[in-house]
């Protein structure tokens, strides 16, 4: 499915629809949107220098915030499509991968912590743009550059981990898009992912937990993941502490085997057989 947002020109996203058979093009009411905006121009001590604030009325609401963006299926939706015209609730948005423009109102905030404000072609993110990482994985001069890859891949599972499906054993098929294009950008293949977790980077991706402000029935009802996996929860996690500074480890990772059986091996299969076990 993915390849259908990946291959168009441009996606439309009806954001504001809850379900299929919702419209999207009522008209909005700006004082719920945002309230009152002001401009305020003011002068810095700088010379020369002058900047324009806004003060508003009421407090302001993100307008990533629409009935489409809890949906997990839509994650990978969103990401994999080279333009958006997003239809919110607060908002109409343009967006592709050099940014986004808002058609009033306050500017248009990012959800995703890995969004730039400008386009950089060495970057991850999910999109069809995105080019092969520059750089040997072995190579210890740029093991900083590989971090924040593997750091970017942490927050794109946070994210997806808090939206919901209509049925669990969706948890690892809908995110396996994002999974394949992650692949294809480090050049590694579906037998180096284990189940949500990649076999390079494991000992830093094991350290998943879920949040204190997280659900009481948090296991999955059907089983669609291995234990040791986020992919075995039915809510959102979170990763603890990232790596320390200068692309310093605090673990190292001496043995791993992991034993798994697929129907075949592609991202897009399930965990057919358990239980599936990592040493």
């Amino acid at each position: 499915m993915d390849q259908i947002y990946a291959g168009a020109f441009l996606t439309i996203s009806a954001a504001r629809a809850g379900r299929a058979d919702h419209g999207f093009l009522q008209p909005r009411n700006l004082k719920q949107c945002y309230g009152t905006l002001c401009r305020v121009r003011y002068r810095q001590s700088v010379e020369g220098e002058k900047l324009l604030g806004y003060i508003a009325a009421n407090p302001l609401h993100v307008a990533f915030d629409d009935p489409i963006d809890p949906r997990g299926w839509t994650f990978q939706e969103r990401l994999r499509s080279f333009r958006t015209l997003r239809f919110g609730v607060r908002q109409t948005v343009w967006q592709c991968s050099w940014g986004e423009k808002v058609d009033g109102g306050q500017d248009y905030v990012k959800r995703f912590a890995w969004s730039t404000e400008e386009f950089n072609p060495s970057k991850f993110t999910g999109a069809p743009t995105d080019r092969p990482y520059p750089y040997p994985l072995s190579d210890p001069n740029h093991k900083d550059q590989l971090d924040e890859v593997w750091d970017t891949w942490q927050t794109m599972v946070r994210e997806y981990s808090s939206c919901t499906l209509g049925q669990s054993t969706d948890r690892l098929p809908a995110f396996a898009a994002i999974a394949e294009a992650f692949g294809r950008y480090l050049k590694l293949g579906p037998e180096q992912y284990y189940a949500g977790l990649w076999a390079l980077d494991a000992c830093m991706q094991l350290r998943w937990r879920r949040p204190k402000h997280a659900q009481k029935d948090w296991q999955c009802k059907e089983r669609h993941g291995p234990t040791w996996s986020w992919a075995s929860l039915d809510d959102a996690v979170k990763f603890d502490d990232q790596r320390l500074p200068m692309g310093t480890d605090t673990l190292e990772l001496v043995h791993d085997e992991c034993h798994m059986t697929w129907e075949s091996p592609n991202f897009n299969d399930d965990l057919k057989n358990f239980p599936a076990w990592l040493q």
